[in-house]
């Protein structure tokens, strides 16, 4: 669930029905008659918006109309579903479409490869992974037993990821409620991890299983999300996680020892730098962490998307490029990974750091650690010619000086 950390089920449920509500997929009646079918249950005031009816709903009322969600008409309607998954209050939930373009044209997936999102959400990185696999072999035979799958810890997205991936006809997929950092982790399974897991936010330690704690002691879910990735994968396997901006930059010892291990333990290969506003209802910081589990990191390609522009309704962003440079991004990677072009510039938006570089930076990941600012050449010119100009100044000022004198004296003899 993207971006969403501290955001309860309580928090969703409200946000959902407030969006279900303003595209018409409830009405107020409905909601109400859901929330009022329960004995000592009312709303208290009299709102006067759809917006204020929902928040004024108790957690207890809550519950009872999550149900009304997983079997309203919005599962059957592949329109109105669209409709829903694209508005802008539930884009919050929604990993970007372009990002999710990103992330799987980098990583690469095969038809072979058992592919996880242990966070999912509404599963829009397991519909492009899926749309991608049937653009690279269209042809091929799709077997029955699945090789895409989905976790997440509220059954309201789970209900949303099934519907998702079945409206987009995906290849077999197996959608669980299931908490993948719980005692009963998931181990060694999968070739791909593709994850936009929730950012900031502490856990319970009694409910971690203790084997994230070998790779990175800590609370702090943007670091056990990426423990997990490590974890979850085969060896050799490969990941794509988004990370807000404290993974590549914060001094903690638990943060230093994530970075550490991505860089010394595995291969960290890709860093790509994302702008504000591309989430939603945000002004998260993110970026994106693409890594093989295996060997050490050699060299580690670095983009920055940071001054992208981005597609704006009614003044909010909407989670969509304006320009073509997400495009351009995926050139540049194209040509690194088959050694074209020169990418040792630091100035440039596309360039490489070695391994050797990021320990000398005590394994901070920031695009502008490596960065060199480009110092533009000032026009200078010759001292003959400064001083020419000085006196032609001069002379103007002694011109319009006289003329200013013989106004006044001609005013004074009138």
């Amino acid at each position: 669930m993207a971006n969403m950390a501290t955001t309860t089920t309580n928090d969703l449920i409200r946000q959902m029905l407030e969006e279900l509500c303003s595209i018409g997929i409830f009405s107020t009646d409905e909601v109400l008659d859901a929330v009022l079918s329960a004995p000592n249950l009312s709303v208290s005031q009299n709102p006067k918006t759809d917006a204020q009816r929902i928040l004024l709903l108790r957690p207890e009322q809550l519950g009872r109309i999550r149900q009304l969600i997983i079997d309203s008409k919005i599962l059957d309607s592949p329109e109105l579903f669209r409709e829903f998954l694209d508005s802008p209050k539930f884009g919050q939930f929604v990993t970007p479409k372009d990002l999710t373009r990103i992330m799987v044209a980098m990583i690469v997936p095969q038809a072979s490869e058992r592919l996880c999102d242990p966070a999912c959400g509404s599963g829009g990185l397991l519909v492009e992974a899926s749309n991608y696999l049937r653009r690279q072999s269209a042809n091929s035979t799709v077997g029955t037993e699945p090789k895409l799958f989905g976790f997440d810890i509220n059954r309201v997205m789970v209900s949303i990821a099934e519907k998702n991936l079945t409206i987009n006809n995906t290849r077999p997929f197996a959608i669980n409620h299931y908490d993948a950092l719980s005692r009963n982790m998931v181990k060694d399974e999968f070739d791909v991890i593709l994850m936009d897991p929730p950012m900031g936010g502490k856990i319970d330690l009694l409910s971690l299983d203790p084997l994230l704690k070998e790779i990175c002691d800590t609370k702090r879910l943007e670091l056990l999300f990426l423990a997990l990735a490590l974890r979850m994968l085969k060896p050799g396997g490969r990941a794509a996680v988004v990370v807000p901006d404290n993974v590549l930059t914060a001094s903690t010892s638990a943060h230093r020892q994530i970075r550490q291990s991505l860089v010394e333990d595995n291969r960290l290969f890709a860093i790509v730098y994302l702008p504000v506003g591309l989430f939603p209802g945000t002004m998260v910081q993110a970026n994106v962490l693409f890594f093989e589990k295996r060997g050490y990191t050699d060299d580690v390609f670095l983009y920055s998307l940071r001054k992208a522009t981005l597609k704006t309704h009614n003044h909010e962003t909407t989670g969509r490029f304006d320009d073509p440079e997400w495009h351009e991004l995926l050139e540049k990677w194209a040509q690194w990974k088959n050694r074209q072009g020169d990418f040792s510039d630091r100035s440039q938006s596309a360039f490489y750091v070695t391994r050797k570089d990021v320990a000398e930076k005590e394994y901070g990941l920031s695009f502008d650690t490596y960065r060199i600012k480009e110092n533009k050449a000032v026009p200078t010119e010759q001292p003959e010619a400064i001083l020419e100009g000085l006196r032609e100044m001069e002379a103007q000022i002694t011109d319009n000086y006289r003329k200013l004198e013989y106004f006044f004296r001609s005013q004074l003899s009138q």
